[in-house]
C-alpha cells in the first residue's frame, strides 16, 4: 500500500497547505471543550462517568494528554466505511494508526450484534450497535479484552419504551399499506431495534413512512430509521427504535460521558446522513458511499475545496471519489484523515505514525 503525507506536499494546492489554519484550528477545537486549556489526567478523570474510569478509550484519552495534544475520537459506521471483507489489510492497518496515534475508534453500526469475537476483525474501542439503541465498552479483564454493556445508556433507552405495542403498530400499519409493496414483519432482534423488510420502490418506502411518523401515538416513544438493501434493489430496512436513541443521540452522548469535544464520523448509506450532519463534527463520506447518500451531501455543502466540502454548520466534511479506489473505504479514512483541513486536531500525528510504520517495514 502507498503512504501518502498529503498534508506535507508542498505541491498540494491552497488553502490546504496552510500550516497556520490547522493551528488556529486547533486552538478553536480547545476554546469549544470544556476546559481553557488541556487539563491534567486527574481533571479530566474527575469528569469521566465511573462506568468509563477504566475503558481502553479512557487510556488513550489520557495518553494524548500527556503527550500534550487535543484528545480525539474517531466514530465511523462498519459496513463498506471501515470494514470490508475484501479490504481487511486495510481495516487493520487504519485500526494500528488510530493506536498509534491514541485515538479512539467507536464502531457505530446499524447492526443488531456484531461478531466482535471474529479474528478478522479490528476490535473498536467502544461499539454502538442497533443503530445507536446500545453501547459496549471494550475493557481488559484477566488479559482478555471484553465489552461490558453501558447501563446508564441502557436505561435511557427503557424509558417510555413497550417493545410488543410498537410491534402491533408496525404490523396493523403494514396491513393498512399493502398497496404500497410487500412488508416483511419483523423476528425477534434486540430489546431496542425492531427491524422490517420493505420491497418496494424508494418513494412507496418514503409514502410508508411518512404514514408511520403521521399515526404513531407519541406515547409509543419511537423514531424510524430506513435505509438501502445491499443485497437488493428496491429494497430497504425500516428500524423503530427508541425516540432518545439513533446513531446522533449515542455519539452525543459519548462525548458528554467521556468529557470529549472533539471528534470525526465517518459514513456511507443514507442511515448515515443524519451522523454526518448533525453529529456536530467533521465527516468524512467515502468513495463507496451509496448514491442517494453522496447526492445529500453534495446539496447542502455551502463552498468547497476539492474533496474537502463546507456544510452549513460551519463543519467540513471530505467526499470520497467514487471513481479512485484510493478513497474507498478504509483507505479512504487513512486519506481523509491525514488532511489538516479536515482533521485540524490531529492530522500531524496521523502522518507521523503511518511514517513510522513505513519505516519500520522498509526496515524488516
Amino acid at each position: 500500500m502507498m503512504f501518502e503525507t498529503s498534508f506535507f506536499d508542498e505541491k498540494r494546492k491552497e488553502p490546504y497547505s496552510k500550516l497556520a489554519f490547522e493551528q488556529a484550528k486547533h486552538q478553536q477545537l480547545l476554546q469549544q471543550s470544556r476546559f481553557e486549556t488541556l487539563p491534567t489526567a486527574e481533571e479530566f478523570l474527575r469528569c469521566v462517568s465511573e462506568q468509563y474510569q477504566d475503558a481502553s478509550v479512557t487510556r488513550k484519552v489520557l495518553k494524548r494528554l500527556q503527550w500534550g495534544v487535543l484528545p480525539m475520537l474517531f466514530y465511523t459506521d462498519f459496513d463498506n466505511t471501515f470494514f470490508h471483507p475484501d479490504r481487511i489489510k486495510e481495516a487493520r492497518l487504519l485500526k494500528h494508526v488510530l493506536d498509534l496515534s491514541r485515538i479512539g475508534l467507536v464502531n457505530v453500526t446499524g447492526r443488531r450484534q456484531l461478531d466482535l469475537t471474529h479474528r478478522e476483525i479490528p476490535k473498536p474501542d467502544i461499539l454502538i450497535q442497533g443503530a445507536g439503541t446500545e453501547i459496549l465498552i471494550q475493557k481488559r479483564h484477566e488479559r482478555k479484552l471484553v465489552y461490558i454493556p453501558d447501563e446508564e445508556y441502557a436505561s435511557r433507552m427503557r424509558e417510555h419504551w413497550d417493545r410488543s405495542r410498537v410491534i402491533r403498530f408496525l404490523m396493523d400499519a403494514a396491513y393498512e399499506s399493502g398497496d404500497l409493496g410487500s412488508i416483511t414483519l419483523p423476528e425477534q432482534t434486540s430489546e431496542f431495534e425492531i427491524v422490517a423488510y420493505f420491497s418496494g420502490s424508494e418513494a412507496a418506502k418514503n409514502i410508508f413512512i411518512d404514514r408511520l411518523e403521521k399515526n404513531v401515538d407519541p406515547a409509543l416513544n419511537v423514531r424510524f430509521e430506513s435505509w438501502e438493501s445491499t443485497k437488493k434493489s428496491d429494497s430497504f430496512y425500516i428500524a423503530l427504535i427508541p425516540s432518545q436513541g439513533g446513531k446522533v443521540n449515542s455519539i452525543q452522548y459519548l462525548a458528554e460521558k467521556l468529557n470529549v469535544g472533539h471528534g470525526i464520523v465517518a459514513g456511507d448509506g443514507s442511515n448515515d446522513i443524519e451522523m454526518l450532519l448533525k453529529s456536530g463534527f467533521p465527516a468524512i463520506l467515502t468513495g463507496m458511499a451509496q448514491p442517494n447518500a453522496a447526492a445529500t451531501i453534495n446539496q447542502v455543502a455551502i463552498d468547497q475545496w476539492g474533496k474537502i466540502k463546507e456544510l452549513p454548520n460551519g463543519k467540513f466534511v471530505f467526499i470520497g471519489d467514487q471513481t479512485s479506489d484510493y478513497d474507498q473505504g478504509a483507505r479512504g479514512l487513512i486519506h481523509a484523515l491525514q488532511d489538516g483541513f479536515l482533521n485540524p486536531g490531529a492530522a500531524k500525528d496521523f502522518v507521523y505514525a503511518l511514517q513510522r510504520l513505513k519505516k519500520k517495514r522498509e526496515n524488516k
